[in-house]
């Protein structure tokens, strides 16, 4: 999956700021992967974000964000699915 992205924003001069800022960085990676597999498994039906949080474990503001993340890089594409309210996205094609 591309995704180009940079570190979050850190004081400059400060080893420890830098640290946290890849820190951040690195554990959004991973949760862009674990939201990206989720949904590829889930094929051409897709997954909603209340799905992901439930299976995944991952907190809805950050799989909103990770959304976004995917979004922005044209990853994941909306269905015309709904379940439970919630709109379902997949893998696009």
């Amino acid at each position: 999956m591309p995704y180009t992205h940079t570190l979050q924003p850190y004081q400059s001069g400060s080893e420890t700021s830098h640290e946290a800022a890849q820190g951040a960085f690195t554990f959004a990676e991973t949760q862009r992967g674990v939201v990206y597999e989720y949904i590829a498994q889930q094929g051409d039906s897709g997954a909603t974000m209340a799905e992901i949080e439930q299976a995944c474990g991952i907190k809805r503001q950050s799989v909103c964000a990770r959304f976004g993340e995917l979004r922005a890089v044209r990853a994941i594409e909306k269905t015309d699915i709904r379940r439970g309210g919630c709109q379902a996205w997949r893998i696009r094609r």
